[in-house]
Formats: structure tokens, C-alpha cells, sequence
């Protein structure tokens, strides 16, 4: 009896102990890099940007050779000396270099160069469907995203299927599209659905979620690269 009572002692004794160390623990402190972030896009370049290009070396090297003040022509070509047109749209600026160096390199000796965005040109998006304010948003380029445009347009509707949105994208005269779950970028925090969008994507948010593209979206498209071929 008495060994039956020393261990039901022991017993309680133990689980005030840890009971006591449950109690006053420190919480556990997260994992650096547990916490999702969203990972920031590298800066691509697109049409009415303006640069200057800088070769190490060559004092004075933009102005004198004519590499200073370089647009993005609405086409996506950039005019530059010795090499002529080139096409720079939709490069991040490492590409851009690499590519510019081997050209250029080809007419003068290029030790190193630098590419300088001096000026950012407009970048549109075209919200349609189920949004609160549908229409044509002006975007700044760090925050050329799905959640960005959507907020621009005041967010998706009462009606609005915010599990298909679509995304309707202009690839070399061809069409592409892709569908993002905003839902689940809201609800869960999924940043794999926050894509990045480009200068001329159109954004569609279907009343249900069946969609009959050539009804739905196509005509919103025609309009829309009607519009962009006025414009620019």
C-alpha cells in the first residue's frame, strides 16, 4: 500500500513539475524565414522607359557616343549608336547588358557598362468583369501584381468568382492566359497567386465560375488592344 501511495506521489509531483515548466516557457521564436514573403520582382523594362548607359572606363562615355537619354520605342526597340534597333521590352537590366555588351562590343571596347534608368514609362492594365470599378489602371512598377490591380479596381464584386480570375496576356501576336485563384491569395495568403502582371495585361473577374471565353473575354480583348493600338 505504502509503495502504491510513494508512487502516486511521484506521480503528481512529476506532472507539477512539468505542468510548471509548460506554464512559464518562453514561446518558441520563429525560424528566420518561416514567415512568407513575397518575393520582389526583378524590374523588367518596357516601352517609354528612358536610360542612359554608362561603359566604365570611357569618361563621359554617354554623352559623347550618344548613349545618354535611350528610349523604349512603343514597339519595345531601342535605338542606339552602331547597333541600331534593339529590342530591350520585357529584359531585366542584367539581361539588357549582357545583351548590349556583346552587341556594342562587336564597334568599340566595353571593359564594363552600366545601364541607368533615368525615367519609368506608364504601365496600364485592364480590369474587367466582376470589380467594383472596371477600367483602365495606371500602375506604378513595383506593384505590377494581381492584388495591386484588383485594389485599384476597388476589389472583386458580390458577384465576382474570385477563385478563376483570368489573366489575358499578348505574346508575340499571340494570346495567353492564365488562370489565379484570389481567393486563395487572400484567404491563405498564397503569394504563389499574386503574379506579376506587364504593361497591356487584361484582368477578367467572372460572374460564375464558368467561363465561355470567345463570350466573355474575347470581345473585352478586342476592344481593349483596339484601344492600344490608338493609343500608342
Amino acid at each position: 500500500m505504502h509503495r502504491y501511495y510513494l508512487r502516486l506521489l511521484s506521480f503528481v509531483l512529476c506532472f507539477m513539475i512539468l505542468s510548471t515548466n509548460l506554464l512559464f516557457a518562453e514561446p518558441a521564436l520563429p525560424v528566420p524565414g518561416s514567415v512568407a514573403k513575397q518575393e520582389i520582382n526583378t524590374y523588367r523594362l518596357s516601352k517609354y522607359d528612358v536610360m542612359n548607359i554608362v561603359v566604365l572606363g570611357m569618361p563621359s562615355a554617354a554623352s559623347e557616343l550618344g548613349f545618354s537619354n535611350i528610349m523604349v520605342g512603343p514597339d519595345g526597340f531601342a535605338n542606339l549608336p552602331y547597333v541600331g534597333s534593339v529590342y530591350l521590352s520585357g529584359l531585366t537590366i542584367p539581361e539588357a547588358t549582357v545583351l548590349l555588351t556583346e552587341k556594342l562590343g562587336q564597334y568599340i571596347k566595353i571593359p564594363g557598362m552600366t545601364i541607368m534608368i533615368t525615367s519609368y514609362g506608364p504601365r496600364q492594365v485592364y480590369v474587367m468583369g466582376e470589380v467594383e470599378k472596371p477600367g483602365i489602371y495606371d500602375l506604378r512598377w513595383e506593384r505590377m501584381n494581381i492584388l495591386s490591380a484588383i485594389s485599384s479596381a476597388g476589389g472583386i464584386g458580390k458577384r465576382g468568382q474570385p477563385k478563376r480570375v483570368q489573366l489575358v496576356r499578348m505574346v508575340d501576336n499571340e494570346i495567353e492566359t492564365k488562370e489565379i485563384n484570389f481567393k486563395q491569395l487572400l484567404k491563405k495568403g498564397d503569394l504563389t497567386q499574386n503574379i506579376e502582371v506587364r504593361d497591356g495585361d487584361l484582368i477578367y473577374v467572372s460572374r460564375s465560375g464558368r467561363i465561355d471565353f470567345q463570350a466573355d473575354i474575347m470581345p473585352l480583348v478586342n476592344t481593349y488592344f483596339l484601344y492600344r493600338a490608338i493609343r500608342d
